[in-house]
């Protein structure tokens, strides 16, 4: 059986409509997933601040108390920073330029033009987050010999990082790296 030249035309026609058909699948589906995983992310980096704000507040009530606290972390962090408000670091323009505050400065100008623009925030992520995180009672080990101690940053690892947490009763919670690879 012959085909006539309008039936060829209208099998291309159908071709192509399907091949649209079938990228506009693609293309929303690639969104779906694509918006999917960023709420995902969202939800982790909501549950990491729930966590670390429940556990620091648990351990101000536990004078002396220390504990080890793993945290979990969404993949695309690298670093996580505590500055402590009642030990601010000092302005840029009076650091010497081999300080430690300096390369600190040098290394996350965010995190420095957040803690001298009064930005209610003391905990920074790396790359920084969309959310801002202030634990109100928390602080570094004070040390009235070392002008750095007033923060300290941990890299991620595998998506956790090991945080030890102090129980100073009033005082709040004295925050530091723990030491180990495991809690």
């Amino acid at each position: 059986m012959k085909q006539k030249k309008s039936q060829i035309i209208g099998q291309v026609f159908v071709f192509i409509l399907a091949t649209v058909v079938f990228v506009l699948i693609i293309m929303y589906g690639y969104r779906a997933i694509s918006s999917l995983m960023v709420r995902g992310e969202q939800a982790q980096l909501v549950q990491f601040q729930n966590e670390l704000t429940t556990a620091v507040s648990a351990m101000s009530l536990d004078y002396r108390s220390v504990k080890c606290k793993e945290l979990t972390l969404p993949k695309k962090y690298t670093a996580f920073c505590f500055v402590d408000a009642r030990n601010p670091p000092p302005e840029a323009a009076s650091l010497p330029s081999m300080s430690e505050w300096k390369n600190f400065y040098d290394e996350y100008p965010f995190i420095y033009d957040s803690i001298h623009s009064k930005v209610a925030q003391n905990v920074f992520l790396i790359p920084p987050s969309e959310i801002s995180i202030n634990l109100e009672n928390a602080h570094t080990q004070e040390n009235t010999l070392d002008p750095y101690s007033g923060f300290f940053c941990i890299n991620v690892t595998r998506n956790k990082i090991l945080l030890k947490l102090e129980g100073r009763g009033v005082e709040g919670v004295e925050l530091s790296r723990w030491q180990d690879t495991k809690c």
